[in-house]
């Protein structure tokens, strides 16, 4: 619709259970009801996202064998 949040807009067409965003518009209590009111997600900063997402716990279902770990060279 028009003036919809661009990232809402995809969160809504992808499903996605997060979206990642500095945008203060989309911070606070009464933002989320509001967003949640139109579409299943959560509105995280980056940094807070960061804190809770566990790559290691993904691992089995993206990659194969031991997990690397965030520090490897992703070139290698």
């Amino acid at each position: 619709p028009d003036g919809d949040h661009p990232a809402l807009a995809s969160a809504a067409a992808g499903d996605a259970a997060h979206v990642l965003s500095f945008d203060d518009r989309l911070q606070g209590a009464a933002a989320g009801v509001e967003i949640r009111a139109r579409v299943a997600t959560s509105v995280k900063r980056p940094a807070a996202f960061a804190r809770l997402f566990d790559p290691g716990r993904l691992w089995p279902v993206v990659g194969d064998g031991e997990y690397p770990g965030s520090d490897r060279d992703p070139r290698t």
